[in-house]
């Protein structure tokens, strides 16, 4: 059984995939001027920190009380969801740069060791590919909503026969092909980025190429896949490891503080600072896998081409030289010289 599990870790850690990965781990790991910029290049995915609890209240929440709240509160609303807005597009903008700067300094970095990863220069590289990016994320956007606007258009027909029971069957169907086509969008987003950075082609084009490489590299993408859900499994593993033990030490905190004689603030105090670091270092880590993950797609696109270069010029030696073809003339030639 030992031998067994010796012989899988050895083909893991000369598997070219842990290669890159731990060589990717540490490129970022001795490059921490650029890690703020990993909280830009993620992938979007949100948290609600406001969650509605039902705790047995007695306060019904009625369609009149709603419109009370509405009516007294309407102007914190709208400059609520103003306010995020901007700071959405603002967060967007940024992240565009941050993106562009962050693959193209990964790219030059795995090129040469010795190029250095800097806060400035990734930003004013980013620059450079701002526009770039702004179109692919604008060519995403238009996708999406194609994508709604057709399957609103399907519904109409459904409305008018009103027939409920091919209604819900239509309604089951439609949701599973957008989903799934939300999720090849998702996947082929990051692979369009690489190659709307790397390459001068458009955003359209790139997606195409993306989808290209997927369908003839299926099995080394689910290699790349396989390779990013170990990685994730370490970040998720690492945040319930803090969630605990900030609990834990949040709860010690608490009843701590509840004994006589003991100052309700100052524990009340240490245990903020101590949420806010915690805070920090969820980000931090965040921003840590998010640059890991990029690194990893960059040398994943390259290798691709670099192998692909290989098969072709093995195919080109492989090929039998075809026998030179000799004219009349030159035939008669080498009869009279004989």
């Amino acid at each position: 059984m030992e031998k067994n599990n010796t012989g899988i870790m050895n083909k893991i850690e000369t598997s070219k995939y842990y290669q890159a990965a731990e060589e990717g781990f540490w490129r970022i790991w001795k490059n921490k001027a650029i890690w703020f910029w990993g909280l830009f290049v993620g992938t979007g995915t949100g948290y609600s920190f406001f969650e509605s609890e039902k705790e047995g209240s007695d306060y019904n929440y009625t369609q009149g009380s709603f419109g009370d709240f509405i009516g007294l509160y309407w102007r914190w609303i709208v400059l609520a969801i103003a306010v995020l807005i901007i700071l959405s597009i603002i967060f967007w903008l940024i992240s565009a740069v941050a993106r562009a700067g962050v693959v193209m300094e990964m790219n030059d970095k795995q090129k040469n060791n010795r190029h250095k990863l800097e806060f400035e220069k990734t930003w004013l590289v980013g620059k450079k590919f701002f526009g770039k990016v702004f179109m692919l994320d604008l060519f995403f956007i238009v996708l999406v909503l194609m994508a709604l606007t057709l399957v609103s258009i399907a519904f109409i027909p459904l409305i008018i026969v009103e027939n409920l029971i091919f209604f819900w069957i239509f309604t089951v169907l439609v949701v599973i092909l957008f989903i799934l086509f939300m999720f090849v969008l998702a996947i082929l987003k990051p692979l369009a980025l690489v190659f709307t950075v790397l390459s001068k082609i458009t955003p359209k084009e790139s997606f195409i190429k993306s989808w290209k490489v997927v369908k003839n590299n299926f099995m080394e993408f689910l290699k790349l896949i396989l390779t990013y859900i170990v990685i994730n499994f370490l970040g998720g593993l690492i945040f319930i490891v803090v969630s605990v033990l900030t609990g834990l030490l949040a709860f010690y905190f608490y009843n701590y503080s509840l004994q006589d004689g003991n100052d309700l603030l100052l524990f009340g105090s240490l245990g903020g600072i101590w949420i806010v670091a915690v805070f920090i270092f969820l980000l931090t880590a965040r921003a840590f896998i998010s640059l890991w993950k990029i690194d990893i797609l960059v040398w994943w696109m390259k290798i691709l081409k670099v192998e692909k270069s290989k098969k072709i010029k093995k195919a080109k030696e492989s090929k039998v030289p075809k026998k030179a073809k000799v004219s009349k003339k030159g035939k008669a030639a080498t009869k009279k010289k004989a």
